[in-house]
């Protein structure tokens, strides 16, 4: 995309959101609005950053204001920490943001980590009273068995 500038050329506008309202009361275009900052886009400045009108998007209401950043040494530092500043306290915002998503998913990870080890343990508890259980019907089996014979050896001598 490209926007007219007031002497008539072009300069290309990317469309991945590289325009940026500018709070600063530093550089106004014929509205005396806040610039957006823009990169720009063209072989001859390429991503060169350049002050428009906030209405650049309307053709009706674009009053054509430019200037490239930094022309007047005076704007160009307030302007781009400007930026960067906003830039990183949303960057700091998404960080703890994702910190605190991970402390509480973490919480839950180590609370289910509990409730899995008293399952395990209620298990491994019930698995030593099965395995008890079945030596001991073993036993009693074997004891019937030998009962039995017993009787049909005493059964057998009777007769």
């Amino acid at each position: 995309m490209s926007q007219r500038i007031g002497s008539g050329k072009s300069v290309k506008v990317g469309d991945s959101g590289s325009t940026s309202v500018n709070n600063s009361r530093l550089v106004q275009c014929l509205h005396k609005k806040p610039c957006v900052v823009q990169t720009s886009g063209t072989d001859l400045n390429p991503s060169r950053k350049f002050y428009g009108c906030p209405y650049w998007k309307d053709p009706k209401k674009n009053c054509d204001y430019f200037r490239w950043v930094g022309t007047n040494g005076d704007d160009f530092n307030g302007h781009e920490v400007e930026a960067t500043i906003l830039k990183l306290e949303e960057s700091i915002k998404r960080a703890q943001c994702k910190a605190e998503r991970r402390k509480k998913e973490k919480q839950l990870v180590a609370e289910e980590l509990i409730n899995v080890m008293a399952v395990h343990d209620a298990l491994l508890a019930e698995s030593r009273s099965i395995k008890y259980d079945v030596k001991l019907n073993r036993y009693m089996l074997t004891i019937l068995f030998i009962v039995n014979v017993m009787v049909l050896v005493v059964i057998c001598s009777m007769k």
